[in-house]
């Protein structure tokens, strides 16, 4: 008579079909997600940040400052060959499907190849940042892996609704590297978070949010040795303040400023759709 598996080795293989399953809604879903981002608001929609101008460090400052992703392109678009890069360019043009396509999204033809490299990029980032955020929710809360899984996935789907004026080249970097940054923070990986702030304040110059929340929640830790806090905080100061002194020099010859401040027209706009009593409720 044929012996009854083991309930441990059971619960190994449901265990393993699930992940399996994640794994596959997680490809689907974020290249999903992707395809809506592309189609509406897309990467190539303001004028003071043209892709091709972003990649190749004539946009408009602050824009051309937000250079992690435009410079990967660059770099990776360097190495192709000049006959790969007719081949992919050829292929495009003449398919009846990606072709008119791609001309109907705006997208240059003389930049095809560094728009599919950025493609590549764009998805490795979506996908990062849902496993980001499984990686935060995991260190956060305790919490069986499922939960964690739907947390990450719900995650993504949340992203479209937000897809609503411009869409940038570098925003799901940004949320890439600012989860996992968090998900490092929560577990005392300094090491690996310094790369990741790093990486980040070369993306956009919002990652020193990041100090804030760091010092709001170790500043009173009294986990942590007050020497090792300085020298955190100082650490990411000082690489916020280097990478910035960096590019400010690299692109002080682009137009525009060395800030653009969005109080007024952006944050402070979206109260005047709420009333004064419901504004009061939430920020009590």
């Amino acid at each position: 008579m044929a012996r009854k598996p083991k309930l441990s080795a059971v619960r190994a293989r449901g265990a393993n079909g699930r992940r399996v399953v994640y794994l596959l809604v997680s490809l689907v879903l974020t290249g999903v997600v992707l395809a809506m981002f592309i189609a509406g608001p897309g990467i190539n929609c303001s004028d003071k940040a043209k892709f091709g101008d972003m990649v190749y460090g004539r946009a408009d400052r602050p824009f051309v400052y937000r250079a992690l992703l435009p410079g990967a392109v660059r770099a990776v678009s360097s190495i192709v060959p000049s006959q790969t890069r007719d081949f992919v360019n050829g292929s495009i043009a003449g398919s009846h499907l990606v072709g008119p396509l791609f001309r109907g999204l705006g997208w240059e033809e003389e930049y095809w190849t560094d728009y599919v490299i950025a493609l590549a990029l764009l998805y490795g980032s979506l996908l990062g940042f849902l496993l980001a955020m499984r990686y935060l929710c995991r260190g956060v809360l305790l919490t069986p892996a499922w939960f964690a899984d739907g947390v990450s996935l719900a995650a993504v789907l949340a992203l479209p609704p937000f897809f609503r004026h411009y869409g940038y080249i570098y925003d799901f970097p940004l949320l890439l590297l600012f989860t996992a940054a968090l998900g490092f923070m929560v577990r005392r990986r300094w090491w690996p978070f310094l790369v990741v702030f790093l990486l980040g304040c070369i993306n956009k110059e919002t990652t020193i949010l990041l100090t804030m929340l760091f010092v709001i929640h170790f500043r009173a830790d009294d986990s942590m040795e007050r020497s090792v806090f300085w020298k955190l905080a100082a650490a990411q100061l000082t690489i916020f303040a280097v990478v910035k002194l960096a590019l400010s020099l690299a692109f002080q010859g682009n137009p525009g400023a060395f800030v653009e401040f969005h109080l007024i027209d952006h944050n402070l706009a979206v109260l005047k759709s709420y009333s004064l009593s419901t504004s009061i409720l939430w920020l009590g």
